[in-house]
Protein backbone atom coordinates (compact mmCIF):
# COMPACT_ATOMS: atom_id res chain seq x y z
CA UNK A 1 0.00 0.00 0.00
CA UNK A 2 1.06 3.22 -0.87
CA UNK A 3 2.69 5.68 2.45
CA UNK A 4 2.52 8.81 2.94
CA UNK A 5 2.13 10.65 5.88
CA UNK A 6 0.30 14.07 7.16
CA UNK A 7 1.03 16.34 9.82
CA UNK A 8 -0.73 15.21 12.00
CA UNK A 9 1.56 11.89 11.44
CA UNK A 10 -1.57 9.83 9.93
CA UNK A 11 -0.74 7.67 7.06
CA UNK A 12 -2.08 9.72 4.46
CA UNK A 13 -4.06 7.61 1.46
CA UNK A 14 -3.26 8.19 -1.95
CA UNK A 15 -6.20 8.31 -4.39
CA UNK A 16 -8.54 9.92 -1.74
CA UNK A 17 -10.28 13.13 -2.06
CA UNK A 18 -12.56 15.19 -0.41
CA UNK A 19 -14.77 15.34 -3.27
CA UNK A 20 -15.37 11.66 -3.24
CA UNK A 21 -13.77 9.87 -0.45
CA UNK A 22 -12.93 6.40 -1.36
CA UNK A 23 -10.62 4.75 -3.59
CA UNK A 24 -9.39 1.41 -4.46
CA UNK A 25 -5.77 -0.14 -3.97
CA UNK A 26 -5.23 -3.38 -6.34
CA UNK A 27 -1.77 -4.73 -3.67
CA UNK A 28 0.12 -6.65 -6.07
CA UNK A 29 2.77 -9.08 -4.40
CA UNK A 30 5.70 -6.39 -3.83
CA UNK A 31 2.99 -4.40 -2.68
CA UNK A 32 1.41 -6.59 0.43
CA UNK A 33 4.25 -5.93 2.85
CA UNK A 34 3.87 -2.79 4.96
CA UNK A 35 5.21 -1.43 8.22
CA UNK A 36 3.44 -0.63 10.82
CA UNK A 37 0.75 2.16 10.32
CA UNK A 38 -2.82 3.39 11.04
CA UNK A 39 -4.92 6.20 9.64
CA UNK A 40 -8.51 7.63 10.03
CA UNK A 41 -10.24 5.69 7.02
CA UNK A 42 -12.01 2.99 7.05
CA UNK A 43 -10.45 -0.47 5.26
CA UNK A 44 -11.86 -3.29 3.68
CA UNK A 45 -9.37 -5.76 2.10
CA UNK A 46 -10.05 -8.64 0.07
CA UNK A 47 -7.80 -11.32 -0.80
CA UNK A 48 -7.89 -12.03 -4.64
CA UNK A 49 -5.05 -15.24 -3.97
CA UNK A 50 -2.93 -16.43 -1.80
CA UNK A 51 -2.55 -15.86 1.61
CA UNK A 52 -0.86 -13.00 3.93
CA UNK A 53 -0.65 -12.44 7.53
CA UNK A 54 -2.25 -9.32 9.37
CA UNK A 55 -0.60 -7.87 12.51
CA UNK A 56 -2.20 -6.24 15.06
CA UNK A 57 -1.12 -5.27 19.19
CA UNK A 58 -2.91 -7.52 20.22
CA UNK A 59 -3.12 -10.41 17.71
CA UNK A 60 -2.21 -11.80 14.07
CA UNK A 61 -4.33 -13.16 11.22
CA UNK A 62 -4.02 -15.47 7.76
CA UNK A 63 -5.84 -14.53 5.76
CA UNK A 64 -6.09 -16.66 2.22
CA UNK A 65 -7.79 -16.42 -1.28
CA UNK A 66 -11.59 -15.24 -1.43
CA UNK A 67 -11.36 -14.49 2.01
CA UNK A 68 -11.08 -10.80 3.46
CA UNK A 69 -11.55 -8.23 6.35
CA UNK A 70 -12.38 -4.91 7.74
CA UNK A 71 -9.93 -2.73 9.40
CA UNK A 72 -10.91 -0.18 11.83
CA UNK A 73 -10.41 3.48 12.14
CA UNK A 74 -6.67 4.26 13.95
CA UNK A 75 -6.05 0.59 14.36
CA UNK A 76 -2.19 -0.21 14.18
CA UNK A 77 -1.33 -2.70 12.31
CA UNK A 78 1.07 -4.20 9.68
CA UNK A 79 0.27 -6.45 6.50
CA UNK A 80 2.82 -9.30 4.80
CA UNK A 81 2.58 -12.09 1.95
CA UNK A 82 3.25 -16.10 2.89
CA UNK A 83 2.75 -17.13 -0.37
CA UNK A 84 2.28 -14.70 -3.70
CA UNK A 85 -0.64 -12.59 -3.41
CA UNK A 86 -2.65 -10.49 -4.84
CA UNK A 87 -5.66 -8.33 -2.32
CA UNK A 88 -7.74 -5.44 -3.24
CA UNK A 89 -7.55 -2.73 -0.35
CA UNK A 90 -10.86 -0.62 0.01
CA UNK A 91 -10.93 2.55 1.20
CA UNK A 92 -12.97 5.46 2.52
CA UNK A 93 -14.14 7.94 4.51
CA UNK A 94 -16.80 7.65 6.71
CA UNK A 95 -18.31 11.00 5.62
CA UNK A 96 -18.91 8.64 2.48
CA UNK A 97 -22.01 6.64 4.19
CA UNK A 98 -23.09 9.35 6.69
CA UNK A 99 -23.53 12.27 4.49
CA UNK A 100 -22.97 14.98 7.19
CA UNK A 101 -22.02 15.65 10.86
CA UNK A 102 -24.14 13.70 13.52
CA UNK A 103 -26.29 12.21 10.80
CA UNK A 104 -28.15 9.18 12.24
CA UNK A 105 -26.16 7.25 10.11
CA UNK A 106 -22.92 8.20 11.98
CA UNK A 107 -24.32 8.01 15.43
CA UNK A 108 -26.85 5.10 14.97
CA UNK A 109 -24.88 2.87 12.56
CA UNK A 110 -21.29 4.23 12.35
CA UNK A 111 -19.58 5.60 15.06
CA UNK A 112 -20.50 2.65 17.70
CA UNK A 113 -18.61 0.50 15.76
CA UNK A 114 -15.51 2.97 15.11
CA UNK A 115 -15.73 4.02 19.05
CA UNK A 116 -15.57 0.38 20.11
CA UNK A 117 -11.85 -0.58 21.07
CA UNK A 118 -13.18 -4.47 21.13
CA UNK A 119 -13.38 -4.33 17.13
CA UNK A 120 -10.03 -4.23 15.77
CA UNK A 121 -10.09 -6.50 12.74
CA UNK A 122 -13.72 -8.23 11.45
CA UNK A 123 -12.49 -11.35 10.09
CA UNK A 124 -14.81 -12.00 6.96
CA UNK A 125 -14.43 -15.79 6.28
CA UNK A 126 -17.90 -16.49 4.44
CA UNK A 127 -19.10 -18.35 7.39
CA UNK A 128 -22.60 -16.50 7.80
CA UNK A 129 -24.79 -14.82 5.45
CA UNK A 130 -23.94 -11.27 6.44
CA UNK A 131 -20.04 -12.54 5.78
CA UNK A 132 -20.93 -13.90 2.54
CA UNK A 133 -22.74 -10.56 1.46
CA UNK A 134 -19.71 -8.61 2.41
CA UNK A 135 -17.27 -10.41 0.38
CA UNK A 136 -20.19 -10.96 -2.64
CA UNK A 137 -20.41 -6.74 -2.61
CA UNK A 138 -15.83 -6.49 -2.40
CA UNK A 139 -15.44 -8.72 -5.60
CA UNK A 140 -18.57 -6.78 -7.03
CA UNK A 141 -16.64 -3.40 -6.32
CA UNK A 142 -13.73 -3.48 -8.80
CA UNK A 143 -15.96 -4.16 -12.15
CA UNK A 144 -18.36 -1.14 -11.76
CA UNK A 145 -17.51 0.57 -14.71
CA UNK A 146 -16.88 4.19 -14.37
CA UNK A 147 -19.51 5.94 -16.02
CA UNK A 148 -22.05 8.11 -15.15
CA UNK A 149 -23.30 7.31 -11.82
CA UNK A 150 -20.39 5.32 -10.99
CA UNK A 151 -19.86 7.13 -7.46
CA UNK A 152 -23.14 6.50 -6.82
CA UNK A 153 -22.93 2.65 -7.10
CA UNK A 154 -20.20 3.09 -5.01
CA UNK A 155 -21.50 4.94 -2.00
CA UNK A 156 -25.09 2.46 -2.53
CA UNK A 157 -22.74 -0.92 -2.59
CA UNK A 158 -20.94 0.35 0.45
CA UNK A 159 -23.83 1.05 2.60
CA UNK A 160 -25.00 -2.32 2.04
CA UNK A 161 -21.73 -3.76 3.42
CA UNK A 162 -21.77 -1.34 6.10
CA UNK A 163 -25.09 -2.79 7.20
CA UNK A 164 -24.37 -6.43 6.70
CA UNK A 165 -21.07 -5.49 8.79
CA UNK A 166 -23.13 -4.00 11.55
CA UNK A 167 -25.62 -6.53 11.93
CA UNK A 168 -22.98 -9.33 11.79
CA UNK A 169 -21.21 -7.43 14.65
CA UNK A 170 -24.66 -7.29 16.36
CA UNK A 171 -25.16 -11.19 16.49
CA UNK A 172 -21.82 -11.42 17.72
CA UNK A 173 -22.18 -9.47 20.47
CA UNK A 174 -18.86 -7.74 20.93
CA UNK A 175 -19.50 -5.15 23.87
CA UNK A 176 -18.15 -1.53 23.98
CA UNK A 177 -15.53 -1.90 26.64
CA UNK A 178 -11.18 -1.53 26.62
CA UNK A 179 -10.32 2.52 26.63
CA UNK A 180 -7.05 2.49 24.72
CA UNK A 181 -4.12 1.57 26.94
CA UNK A 182 -1.47 3.67 27.88
CA UNK A 183 1.32 1.55 26.12
CA UNK A 184 -0.62 1.87 22.48
CA UNK A 185 -0.41 5.54 22.52
CA UNK A 186 3.42 5.41 23.51
CA UNK A 187 3.68 3.57 21.02
CA UNK A 188 1.91 5.96 18.48
CA UNK A 189 3.31 9.01 19.45
CA UNK A 190 7.28 7.13 18.92
CA UNK A 191 5.82 5.82 15.42
CA UNK A 192 4.48 9.50 14.63
CA UNK A 193 8.08 10.93 15.57
CA UNK A 194 9.95 8.03 13.32
CA UNK A 195 7.51 8.58 10.47
CA UNK A 196 8.23 12.65 10.54
CA UNK A 197 11.79 12.11 10.54
CA UNK A 198 12.69 8.56 8.99
CA UNK A 199 14.53 10.78 6.46
CA UNK A 200 17.11 12.24 9.34
CA UNK A 201 19.69 10.51 11.40
CA UNK A 202 17.46 9.44 14.49
CA UNK A 203 18.99 8.36 17.99
CA UNK A 204 17.10 5.87 20.81
CA UNK A 205 16.76 8.61 22.69
CA UNK A 206 15.25 11.38 20.45
CA UNK A 207 12.43 8.04 19.69
CA UNK A 208 11.87 7.64 23.61
CA UNK A 209 11.91 11.45 24.07
CA UNK A 210 8.85 11.38 21.71
CA UNK A 211 6.86 9.03 24.69
CA UNK A 212 8.61 10.73 27.45
CA UNK A 213 10.18 7.49 28.07
CA UNK A 214 13.56 6.17 29.17
CA UNK A 215 15.54 4.34 26.62
CA UNK A 216 14.58 0.82 28.17
CA UNK A 217 11.53 1.70 28.28
CA UNK A 218 11.75 2.14 24.54
CA UNK A 219 12.85 -0.59 23.92
CA UNK A 220 10.17 -2.55 26.13
CA UNK A 221 7.26 -0.59 24.69
CA UNK A 222 8.06 -1.88 21.45
CA UNK A 223 8.87 -5.11 21.94
CA UNK A 224 5.50 -5.58 23.94
CA UNK A 225 3.25 -4.40 21.10
CA UNK A 226 5.08 -4.93 17.60
CA UNK A 227 7.54 -7.43 18.57
CA UNK A 228 10.42 -5.58 16.97
CA UNK A 229 13.12 -2.68 18.17
CA UNK A 230 12.81 0.88 17.05
CA UNK A 231 15.47 0.99 14.08
CA UNK A 232 13.73 -2.31 12.93
CA UNK A 233 10.84 -0.51 12.39
CA UNK A 234 12.49 2.70 11.36
CA UNK A 235 14.39 0.81 8.59
CA UNK A 236 11.57 -1.36 7.07
CA UNK A 237 9.55 2.16 7.06
CA UNK A 238 12.58 3.34 5.00
CA UNK A 239 12.50 0.60 2.63
CA UNK A 240 8.60 0.83 2.21
CA UNK A 241 8.86 4.52 1.22
CA UNK A 242 11.95 3.79 -0.79
CA UNK A 243 10.27 1.24 -2.66
CA UNK A 244 7.21 3.86 -3.52
CA UNK A 245 9.54 5.80 -4.64
CA UNK A 246 11.17 3.64 -6.91
CA UNK A 247 8.08 2.48 -8.63
CA UNK A 248 6.57 6.18 -9.08
CA UNK A 249 9.46 8.67 -9.84
CA UNK A 250 12.34 8.63 -11.98
CA UNK A 251 14.89 9.68 -9.30
CA UNK A 252 18.59 7.63 -8.73
CA UNK A 253 18.87 5.27 -6.69
CA UNK A 254 21.47 6.99 -4.81
CA UNK A 255 19.01 10.34 -4.22
CA UNK A 256 16.32 7.73 -3.03
CA UNK A 257 18.50 6.21 -0.75
CA UNK A 258 19.65 9.48 0.85
CA UNK A 259 16.15 11.19 0.93
CA UNK A 260 15.16 8.11 3.04
CA UNK A 261 17.91 8.22 5.66
CA UNK A 262 20.58 5.63 4.25
CA UNK A 263 23.98 7.18 4.74
CA UNK A 264 25.05 5.43 1.24
CA UNK A 265 23.67 3.44 -2.10
CA UNK A 266 25.79 0.79 -0.99
CA UNK A 267 24.52 0.35 2.20
CA UNK A 268 20.43 0.93 1.12
CA UNK A 269 21.29 -1.11 -2.00
CA UNK A 270 22.81 -4.10 0.77
CA UNK A 271 19.26 -3.13 3.46
CA UNK A 272 17.00 -3.90 0.32
CA UNK A 273 18.41 -6.94 -1.07
CA UNK A 274 18.08 -8.06 2.66
CA UNK A 275 14.08 -7.12 2.61
CA UNK A 276 13.04 -7.29 -0.23
CA UNK A 277 15.10 -10.54 -1.88
CA UNK A 278 15.97 -7.96 -4.92
CA UNK A 279 18.51 -4.57 -5.63
CA UNK A 280 16.99 -1.50 -5.84
CA UNK A 281 17.52 -1.57 -9.78
CA UNK A 282 16.44 -4.88 -9.89
CA UNK A 283 12.90 -4.08 -8.06
CA UNK A 284 12.19 -1.03 -10.21
CA UNK A 285 12.84 -2.55 -13.48
CA UNK A 286 10.25 -5.66 -12.57
CA UNK A 287 6.97 -2.83 -11.74
CA UNK A 288 8.20 -1.50 -14.97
Amino acid sequence: MKLDVTSSQLERIEGLTAEFPYVLHRLHPSEISTPWHWHEELEFVYVVQGSLTVHTTTKDYIFHGTEGFFINTNILSSMEPITECIAEAHLLNKILLSGYFRSIFETKYINPILNNKNIEIVELRGTTQEEKNILDHLRQAPWIPKNLGYEFQIRNLFSEIWMNLYQELENRQIHKESPSSVERDRLLNMLAYIQKNYAQKISLEEIACAASLSKSMCLHCFQNTIHKTPFKYLEEYRIAKAKHQLTTTNLSVTTIAFNNGFSSSAYFGKVFREVTGFTPVQFRNQRQ
